[in-house]
């Protein structure tokens, strides 16, 4: 999760002092040149070394230019000469956030928030800090604090959107996804299709196969062609995973086309490797390896071609090798064991050219591909599974996702 660095400085403090006027200075911490700032205060000091405010407004370039370490120094030495100076003393907790010590920034912001309860920064760092410490409810609890007193604080307002995507990702590895969800959508009041919230939303979907609502998601990315491509991109793996993978090789040939106008290196070669992987998905070798050697020759060395080539061995091991594990004594088809983008899965069947959707089930990290029995693998191609009628309506599953297995209910 990204880290959030409260921003303590009073700007009540542009009054010129001892007849200098930094409000060239202050703009420019205002607007994140740090380096210029850092040059501005420095000579300030050279004429005025005493000036408190010059001193702490160096410290704070120095330390968001890139030299958190030094800054601490310095916010330290200050409070040695300015004891209990509240303004200084935030600013010493914050430069334990720049160097990540977020164990000792702790008993600082809650000594601060004791002594001053209604004070906006302290309530706000306090509540980044245990943000990073991954304690999110009370993180959520002085956030909620800070807005009170400041409801439309943008700083305050970004800093419990990322508190809830912690809190929503933790929420959900503990297999409460309903609750994590919750907490997600809560962001989009103040930050309307936000990507962030959007991303986490499908991360959880995705570990409950719940396919559709990634879907849904997918195709409102329609605010830029940039992220109308990313939509797409999308939109081919959601169809791979619901074993249409004709409709995946169609959409990832969309965005590959789309990306065509774009400038952003990134997403041009997102769509290249989606593009390849829906040609192996869709047994269309020879055009896979025509677009990976392509893929070589413009990226080299890149780590997500490599993937891809190495995505491309596997399939192609499994392909020249035996793949058949037996055959399903109910069906009477074939069961093989194949590779795909995200590791080995069993079928039941061949593909079928005429759209037909062979099932498939993916190996949990238990089961190694070189010890895989026919038995073991018709129970995961068994999957999902009815467990029973739920009393307030529905049927009951069991399944297994990305996250090892789980109960499902399906209220319709």
């Amino acid at each position: 999760m990204r880290t959030l660095f409260l921003c303590c400085l009073s700007f009540s403090l542009y009054v010129s002092i001892q007849a200098q006027d930094m409000q060239e200075g202050f703009n420019l911490l205002e607007t994140g040149k740090n380096q210029e700032a850092q040059v501005f205060f420095e000579r300030v000091l050279e004429e005025f070394p005493q000036n408190k405010t010059a001193q702490l407004c160096y410290a704070r370039a120095l330390g968001l230019g890139g030299n958190p370490s030094e800054a601490l120094g310095l916010f330290k030495n200050m409070l040695s000469e300015y004891p209990g100076d509240l303004e200084i003393t935030l600013n010493y907790a914050e430069a334990f956030l720049w160097n990540n010590r977020f164990e000792e920034a702790a008993p600082i912001y809650k000594n601060l928030v004791s002594e001053y309860p209604e004070n906006f920064g302290t309530l706000l760092g306090y509540a980044n800090t245990l943000s990073n410490l991954k304690k999110y409810p009370k993180a959520l609890t002085y956030i909620s604090k800070a807005l009170a007193i400041d409801p439309e604080n943008l700083s305050a307002k970004t800093s419990q959107k990322y508190i809830r995507l912690g809190y929503a990702a933790q929420l959900s590895k503990a297999g409460k996804a309903i609750l994590a969800q919750t907490y997600l959508d809560s962001n989009f009041i103040d930050f309307p299709k936000d990507r962030d919230t959007q991303l986490n939303k499908i991360s959880i979907y995705l570990a409950t196969n719940n396919y559709e609502q990634v879907a849904s998601i997918y195709e409102n990315f329609n605010q830029t062609k940039e992220e109308q491509i990313e939509g797409t991109i999308g939109l081919a793996l959601v169809s791979h995973l619901q074993e249409n993978d004709k409709k995946a090789l169609a959409y990832a040939l969309e965005a590959k086309k789309q990306s065509a106008s774009v400038t952003d290196s990134t997403l041009v070669l997102a769509a290249a490797e989606r593009y390849t992987q829906a040609l192996i998905w869709n047994a269309k070798y020879t055009e896979a390896k025509r677009e990976l050697k392509h893929l070589d020759s413009v990226y080299k060395s890149n780590s997500k071609v490599l993937a891809l080539n190495a995505m491309f061995g596997m399939y192609d091991q499994i392909l020249s090798g035996p793949s058949d594990l037996g055959t399903d004594p109910k069906t009477g088809e074939k069961v093989f064991l194949r590779f795909g983008p995200y590791g080995p899965y069993v079928q039941l069947g061949n593909n079928d050219q005429d759209n037909a959707k062979p099932r498939r089930a993916s190996l949990p990290k238990e089961l190694k591909t070189d010890d895989l029995t026919l038995d073991e693998a018709l129970v995961l191609l068994s999957l999902p599974r009815l467990l029973g009628v739920h009393p307030e309506g529905g049927v009951v599953e069991a399944d297994r996702g990305r996250f090892g297995p789980y109960i499902k209910w399906i209220k319709n």
